[in-house]
């Protein structure tokens, strides 16, 4: 870079998200907005970050992101969950394949998640005994990078 300066790529793709409803009937909660972001703040490092409900119909977005990321040469993705409301299996299966993509590479995948009940979930199922999950941003930034196995 000719100015010194390091310049952040984005990506960003969106798109409205309707809750499924029984035929006839009329839809009793709003449409739920989804957006995944891209973006790389240092070489060998992106962030993936998600707003709404990571779902059946929304983690295929997910993952594209979250392959993007790596095929760009990322050694480092955080997924940045604050501002999701909900995930179910499909989502988490998202997680394990970004992690299991990048441990090929000696790579590391860090979450942060500091709604309590997405992170229950994340408990529930035993992934933050397999993931680096952190309550911030910084905290993740801050934490020290695992040794793949």
């Amino acid at each position: 870079m000719e100015d010194g300066l390091r310049r952040t790529r984005r990506r960003s793709y969106s798109f409205e998200a309707v809750n499924a409803q029984p035929t006839g009937t009329t839809p009793t909660e709003p449409r739920q907005s989804f957006r995944v972001e891209l973006s790389s703040p240092a070489d060998g490092h992106a962030v993936v970050a998600l707003l709404g409900e990571v779902d059946l119909f929304t983690a295929p977005r997910f993952m594209e992101a979250l392959l993007e990321a790596v095929d760009d040469g990322a050694d480092r993705v955080t997924v940045d969950l604050s501002a999701v409301t909900f995930v179910d299996s499909t989502a988490l299966g998202v997680l394990i394949a970004g992690s299991k993509r990048l441990q090929a590479r000696s790579g590391t995948l860090d979450i942060v998640c500091p709604n309590q009940d997405v992170r229950r979930i994340l408990e529930i199922t035993g992934l933050d005994r397999v993931l680096d999950i952190h309550s911030s941003s910084e905290q993740a930034v801050r934490a020290p990078r695992a040794e793949a196995d």
